[in-house]
């Protein structure tokens, strides 16, 4: 029987928001994520058990919150234990498209083993977005794992690909997302007024091909007003070019309070 519980009152609190709306649980109340997705609702959470999710979610527009057991119980533990994994032939596992709010949240998940593989074309700006794709929305996604999903040769942002946003990057493990052309860690494209806050962010190592990378850590492109806040930024490294840890390419932006090496 398809479980849908209304919470009153603020009975469960999470960064000081009452839970409120229909919880979906996952696989209990639909097999996949994506399922859960398309029933939900603004306002409503899917509400993902540990296991391994091979699948890729989009979430169409909804200002919904998708996480796993770390929303209701604050152990961390459940993040790594909710997995959405690529199995290296699948990439943009988690897709922000359409105008979603920053009351669309990703929060307390596993993102990995995105995969794709060489393609033979010109470089471009834009952002791939291997793991994390975000264009013309600003979501918030926060205490999450990000890591090893690989690109090859002109790709941008291993992790996390961003443009048109003012989204919120806080609290999350950002890892070992190689290959990137630029931003191996998150790639910032055509933004203003995002914040990246408190966030590890290690292991990068980019692919510039016949070119020029930047920011094995992060990259910012063409962007303004983006804060760059107690981040642990170390053991980037760009093959060939400049920025390992941060770069700023045509941005302005804040770099305060943060640790680099």
């Amino acid at each position: 029987m398809k479980k849908l519980i209304y919470i009153l009152f603020g009975l469960i609190l999470l960064f000081g928001q009452a839970l409120l709306g229909n919880i979906i649980n996952i696989p209990d109340d639909y097999t996949t994520i994506q399922e859960g997705i398309n029933v939900a609702v603004d306002g409503d959470t899917v509400l993902v058990q540990p296991g391994t999710y091979f699948e890729n979610i989009n979430f169409s527009g909804k200002n919904i919150t998708v996480s796993s057991l770390y929303l209701t119980t604050q152990d961390t533990t459940y993040i790594s234990h909710t997995i959405i994994d690529g199995n290296y032939d699948q990439y943009q596992l988690v897709l922000f498209l359409n105008g979603e709010t920053e009351n669309a949240r990703l929060i307390g998940m596993t993102i990995r083993n995105a995969g794709w593989g060489f393609i033979n074309r010109e470089r471009q700006e834009e952002p791939t977005g291997v793991g994390i794709l975000i264009q013309n929305s600003s979501p918030t996604i926060e205490y999450n794992i990000i890591e090893n999903n690989m690109c090859f040769w002109y790709m941008n942002g291993g992790g996390i690909g961003i443009q048109n946003s003012s989204a919120k990057i806080k609290n999350n493990i950002i890892r070992n997302n190689d290959g990137a052309y630029n931003g191996g860690g998150i790639y910032i494209y055509q933004s203003e007024g995002i914040i990246v806050e408190n966030n590890i962010i290690k292991g990068h190592l980019t692919e510039s091909g016949n070119g020029v990378a930047y920011g094995a850590g992060i990259c910012i492109n063409q962007s303004n007003d983006i804060l760059i806040k107690k981040n642990l930024i170390y053991d980037n490294i760009v093959d060939f070019g400049d920025g390992s840890g941060i770069a700023f390419k045509n941005s302005s932006g804040f770099i305060t309070g943060n640790t680099i090496f």
